[in-house]
């Protein structure tokens, strides 16, 4: 995944049961180990029924339920954290702005999403922000046709409704002189969990350049793969259990943000 373009945008279409929230973790674990990005949010309605992000990741910025808040509340921290980057260049200091943005089945809240204007913000000039967005969709027409043709990265996980997989073909894989051709690489490629990965930023000629293929390993998967000390830090001083239990929602950074204003708490980065 070095290949990666600098803060990308991402969908991963997948039905349930296919590996979809394994290769979500599996991502994360490479946005926030190797690339080293600092903070992040994931929006995940089921959280609270499996953990699945949970148990790797700081349960106060798991949200359970999709709101506008969220976003606007990201793309100001983002516009805060670009000018204490400018700041601190002055002063010969590093500071490391960038956020990843997870929305996994976020879609039963669609027309919601369709409205909010930061999302398509997000979605469309993310990388201007120094934010990685990554979306689930079970459905592959379940955003805009704006939105999907802006997806730096596709990656498609096995499906056998063929209504799906043609509407994948029509709306996703154009490098693919036919369907036939998609359709059989397809099968190849998502067979075992695995997953087709097509790249759809810049101008290839070269087939080869354009579709990859792609899996989870399930043993990298190790515990505590979030590093950022000052989230982990903020997350064991304000997270309340009992809280949990009557309404787990996660706080996030809208809440994070209220307090850094109040209290005039340091989340910069610094890398000296």
């Amino acid at each position: 995944m070095k290949w990666f373009c600098k803060n990308p945008s991402i969908a991963i279409i997948a039905k349930r049961g296919s590996g979809k929230t394994i290769l979500c973790r599996s991502l994360l674990k490479y946005f926030f180990e190797e690339d080293n990005i600092p903070v992040g949010t994931i929006i995940s309605p089921t959280d609270s029924l499996n953990q699945f992000y949970g148990k790797k990741f700081p349960d106060l910025f798991i949200h359970e339920k999709y709101s506008p808040t969220i976003t606007q509340n990201l793309l100001y921290r983002q516009a805060e954290m670009k000018d204490k980057r400018t700041e601190k260049k002055k002063e010969g200091k590093k500071v490391d702005h960038r956020a990843v943005m997870l929305m996994d089945d976020c879609l039963g809240k669609a027309a919601e999403c369709k409205k909010d204007e930061n999302l398509s913000e997000l979605l469309l000039n993310g990388r201007h922000y120094g934010v990685t967005y990554m979306i689930t969709l079970q459905d592959p027409l379940g955003v805009g046709p704006l939105m999907r043709g802006n997806f730096d990265y596709v990656f498609i996980l096995a499906d056998d409704n063929f209504k799906n997989i043609q509407r994948i073909y029509d709306n996703y894989a154009g490098i693919f002189p036919t369907k036939e051709s998609f359709a059989k690489t397809f099968s190849a490629l998502t067979q075992d969990y695995g997953c087709m990965v097509l790249v759809n930023r810049g101008v290839r000629n070269d087939f080869f350049d354009k579709v990859f293929w792609f899996k989870a390993d399930m043993k990298e998967l190790e515990p505590d793969n979030f590093r950022s000390k000052p989230f982990i830090d903020y997350h064991r001083n304000n997270y309340e259990e009992e809280y949990k239990k009557k309404a787990r929602r996660g706080v996030g950074m809208d809440v994070m943000m209220t307090k850094q204003k109040q209290n005039k708490t340091n989340f910069d980065i610094i890398k000296k």
